[in-house]
């Protein structure tokens, strides 16, 4: 585990992880943050996975709409597969984004098994296969489809590091995930 500038970290280092998680400082458009979301981070992060790794990237709500499904276009373009993962009860404030080389397959039934064989319910009752259920996950087709009509996040154009243009037009913040499952319903 480190916790130090995720960008700067992987810039200098040649290792190969298994699993690649972001966290930055919530809201999305806290200074600096961008670094995280951008398409070339993103493709930095990929670079550094091991054959079968993940990338899980947690962005936070609220947010706008538009700045999600521009991280999440970033995603698509960058890993043969991806899926959004968030909670239709707004019980956690964000939406989980992954991607790797390699399908992505969630079974709900061995998050509640793991927990138990670890002792983990106890402290974490909501640990369970209701966590992953259905209504819970985007899959790859429906997360391309809804973010490919946004722009993707850029170090040349960082979108989400200027909220003050949607804030004139009056978008509406998205408090909760149901944006992003209800973009996985509609998928085929």
């Amino acid at each position: 585990v480190r916790v130090n500038d995720g960008r700067n970290a992987l810039l200098t280092t040649r290792e190969r992880y298994d699993v690649i998680v972001i966290d930055g400082t919530p809201p999305i458009f806290s200074a600096g943050t961008v670094n995280l979301y951008s398409r070339e981070f993103v493709e930095l992060a990929k670079s550094r996975l091991t054959p079968d790794g993940i990338v899980a990237l947690w962005v936070p709500l609220p947010c706008f709409e538009s700045e999600f499904w521009m991280i999440a276009r970033n995603f698509t373009e960058t890993f043969p597969q991806t899926m959004a993962w968030g909670q239709p009860r707004n019980s956690i404030d964000g939406v989980l984004l992954l991607g790797s080389s390699s399908p992505l397959a969630i079974d709900p039934k061995l998050i509640t098994r793991r927990a138990q064989e670890r002792k983990l319910l106890a402290a974490n009752p909501w640990l369970n296969e209701q966590l992953a259920g259905e209504g819970s996950l985007v899959p790859d087709a429906a997360l391309r489809s809804a973010a490919a009509r946004y722009p993707s996040v850029t170090d040349d154009r960082p979108y989400t590091e200027f909220p003050l243009p949607r804030y004139l037009r009056r978008e509406r913040l998205q408090e909760g995930s149901q944006f992003v499952l209800a973009a996985g319903s509609t998928s085929p």
